[in-house]
């Protein structure tokens, strides 16, 4: 029983990161930050089929390259704490640059609960640093590779303003 609710706890969040993953390449695609052809949407189901595929083909590259799911799984959540805890500490920064702006999501226990996780977040990061050097410098170097191909195949792109994309939905 306990097997069985694990492996549905699972298959849900694998579903809910690809489906989520795979709105970062749709979004920068809308605003013309990436590969126009990853911008199109199902009409039917109004999921990003082509960044879905295109998340796919990279995680597989990934595992080929890698020889190891287990090393790419490594990576994926030491990367994946760098972006949470720079998601969190933006909550700092936004409240402090733009003290009286409408808030229409609210941060549970603010501030102690983002610090906490803030804490952990940093303590989980070193020790990834500690404990497996190799992997969290690969990790850094994965992430790394995104600012090279930016510069070559982005850069000077004009972005759509928020509003028209906006437009374009409704």
């Amino acid at each position: 029983l306990v097997a069985a609710a694990l492996m549905a706890s699972s298959v849900g969040t694998l579903h809910t990161s690809v489906l989520t993953g795979a709105r970062v390449p749709y979004a920068m695609a809308r605003d013309r930050l990436f590969f126009d052809r990853l911008s199109k949407i199902s009409a039917s189901t109004r999921v990003p089929v082509r960044a879905v595929l295109a998340q796919g083909l990279w995680a597989c590259a990934l595992v080929v390259i890698l020889q190891s799911f287990d090393k790419l799984t490594d990576y994926v959540v030491f990367g994946s704490y760098i972006f949470y805890g720079l998601v969190t500490a933006s909550i700092f920064v936004f409240r402090r640059r733009m003290p009286h702006a409408e808030r229409p999501y609210k941060a549970w226990g603010y501030p102690v609960v983002p610090i906490l996780f803030l804490l952990v977040t940093g303590f989980l990061l070193i020790n990834t640093f500690w404990a497996a050097p190799t992997e969290a410098l690969f990790g850094l170097l994965l992430i790394g590779l995104g600012f090279p191909v930016y510069y070559l195949f982005f850069r000077g792109r004009p972005a759509v303003a928020a509003e028209s994309v906006a437009e374009d939905i409704s």
